[in-house]
């Protein structure tokens, strides 16, 4: 699929999510493609970490367990028997000999014989005798992971015996654990030869007759078997090799079971990190494994029960998302994906457990989740710049700071009323006050955002303008108190404009206009409203009401009037404020200087009116 095509996909399916009935659908959809291309395998096995430490620390001291016994080659053999080397296969003869008359299920040697010895005629003649008495012995093939090639097997041992396995045990490329047991390798390993066969599995080969069909045991995951690992390291009952040997040990104790003669020494470095345990012995793996397979590997949930649990959590999400919002929708999300994680490693503690595959949940909490929030943020963005005409770097600035909560900022206020609004209302037809207030309300608005403020609410036929934040915040009074008297300049234009259309026209403005510290957020009940509030705002509207006693119509604090900085020309009046008895003094504008470039202009950023 090619880049462009690839972006078309991606923006139906931004088109799509924006219909928020769609949304679970869309994600389920997502999650079930990725599952076929086989996405979810790398995650899922890190996930499986947690699972089968669960799993490996289960109370599973059942009979099944009981008919693995594995017989150690430990240091208090080596003592008792001598150094390691080929001359304990005398020792072997003499273990498979005693162990044939306790008639085991099976025998098997997580040992190598690599080369021909002069022991090898007594301990082959052994093996044969165990198997005219109808006991298995099984001895390992060494493989070379590097060169992916077998070792060679002495061959009268391999004659012998009853089977030849593979006890080759990988490690996870993503884990770096053994998780996994290959059911059967190819040898020779490139299929070139014409004698090359599948080798099984030693724990394979010790659970199920050499001639059993191998195609019927092959698991998922390209035929290897999930090990379900019974418990840590001790798990099996563990007999010292020498203690055998020496008939310390009764017979009774190995009839009927299977047993694993294999090496705990230090020196043999035959010793591998498992779920949930670093350093097991490679035979009590190998333990694990013929326990898998007696008791049955570890079953994949249906594919239709998964697909309906990701279909379910996609759309508790996307319900928990339209009820609640911020830190609750957060909380609540999460619980959600955490309780179906413990869901899934609760059905691995059942008898037989089940592999529930939590990573596409998870994925479908968090795709939902995103989605939805960018599409409730695009909305937001759509609704702010439709009612405040913000451009869209300040509409990013916006989301960015307030994801904490309101902030508090240092602003110029604006507050502008309609002087006599009743008397024209009531004085002008329906059509005539539409047509009068719509011109006003856009004339208004293009002056404040040219002098880089925007229009915060309009309450009936009074505005509420911010200059400052989240636009320019240098200037921001001299900007304010330029707006405020441009708006007055552009009324006495509509004045006239509206006389010769025979309109009768509005009384006039008041304006006032003060600066300070605010608090802007959302309030309201609602993210779709950005409000400010703080005693400043209310000391601009006391200013605007305060400016019809005013001949100039544009009152300003002497806070505000201080930052102007002789640009401006006023005199400072007494003023009677409600509910303000701290302020009895504010500056009537006359006029303004030279004038700053408008915002607008400057940065390109101008508003379409």
């Amino acid at each position: 699929m090619g880049r462009q095509q690839l972006s078309r996909v991606f923006r139906v399916f931004w088109l799509l999510s924006s219909r928020a009935h769609l949304l679970p659908l869309l994600v389920v959809a997502f999650i079930l493609a990725l599952d076929g291309l086989h996405v979810w395998r790398a995650p899922e096995l890190l996930i499986g970490r947690p699972k089968e430490w669960i799993r490996a620390g289960r109370d599973v001291a059942t009979p099944l367990r009981d008919q693995i016994v594995i017989i150690g080659i430990d240091e208090a053999s080596v003592t008792a028997l001598g150094p390691w080397g080929p001359e304990w296969r005398r020792w072997h003869t003499a273990l498979v000999r005693r162990l044939a008359v306790a008639r085991p299920r099976a025998i098997g040697f997580d040992v190598y014989f690599p080369s021909p010895h002069a022991y090898d005629g007594v301990f082959a003649a052994a093996l044969q005798e165990a198997r005219a008495q109808g006991v298995r012995v099984v001895l390992a093939r060494a493989y070379e992971p590097r060169t992916r090639s077998f070792m060679p097997t002495s061959p009268v041992l391999e004659r012998a015996a009853s089977g030849v396995a593979s006890a080759y045990l990988p490690k996870d490329v993503v884990t770096n654990l053994v998780r996994y047991l290959p059911l059967h390798m190819e040898w020779p390993a490139d299929g070139t030869a014409e004698a090359a066969r599948l080798v099984p599995a030693l724990a394979l080969a010790l659970a199920a007759p050499e001639e059993a069909t191998l195609a019927a045991l092959r698991e998922r995951d390209q035929g290897r078997l999930p090990i379900r690992f019974a418990g840590g390291t001790g798990s099996f009952w563990t007999v010292p090799y020498h203690r055998v040997v020496n008939g310390e040990i009764p017979l009774e104790a190995f009839a009927g079971k299977f047993i694993l003669i294999g090496s705990l020494l230090a020196a043999h470095k035959d010793f591998y990190d498992v779920p949930g345990e670093s350093q097991m012995p490679g035979v009590e793996i190998q333990a694990n494994a013929l326990y898998t397979l007696l008791g049955g590997p570890v079953r994949a949930a249906p594919w239709l029960l998964q697909a309906a649990l990701v279909l379910l959590l996609a759309e508790a999400t996307f319900l928990l998302c339209r009820r609640y919002r911020s830190r609750a929708r957060a909380v609540l999300l999460i619980a959600l994906a955490f309780g179906f994680v413990l869901v899934g490693l609760h059905l691995t503690r059942g008898d037989p457990p089940v592999d529930l595959a939590v990573v596409p949940g998870i994925v479908a909490v968090l795709a939902t989740w995103v989605t939805y929030a960018a599409v409730e943020k695009r909305q937001v963005r759509q609704a702010l710049q439709a009612g405040l005409g913000l451009p869209d770097f300040a509409l990013r600035r916006l989301e960015r700071d307030m994801a904490g909560g309101p902030l508090q900022k240092r602003v110029t206020v604006l507050a502008s009323d309609v002087v006599g609004y009743s008397v024209v209302s009531h004085a002008s037809n329906p059509e005539q006050l539409q047509a009068m207030m719509g011109a006003y309300a856009r004339r208004m608005e293009e002056i404040i955002y040219r002098y880089g403020g925007y229009i915060n609410k309009y309450i009936g036929d009074a505005i509420l303008a911010i200059f400052g934040y989240p636009l320019d915040e240098e200037e921001t009074a001299w900007r304010g108190v330029q707006a405020a008297c441009a708006m007055q300049e552009a009324l006495v234009v509509l004045q006239a404009e509206w006389r010769a259309r025979g309109l009768p026209g509005l009384a006039g403005t008041r304006i006032g206009v003060h600066t300070g510290q605010v608090t802007l957020g959302y309030f309201g009940g609602t993210k779709q409203q950005l409000d400010v509030l703080g005693d400043n705002v209310d000391l601009a509207a006391r200013l605007e009401q305060a400016a019809g006693q005013t001949s100039g119509r544009v009152l300003v604090s002497l806070e505000t009037y201080a930052e102007l900085r002789d640009r401006a020309r006023g005199s400072r009046v007494p003023v009677v404020l409600k509910n303000r008895p701290d302020v009895n003094e504010a500056v009537a504008i006359e006029g303004v200087g030279s004038t700053l470039p408008p915002t607008g202009e400057a940065t390109g950023e101008r508003r379409a009116v």
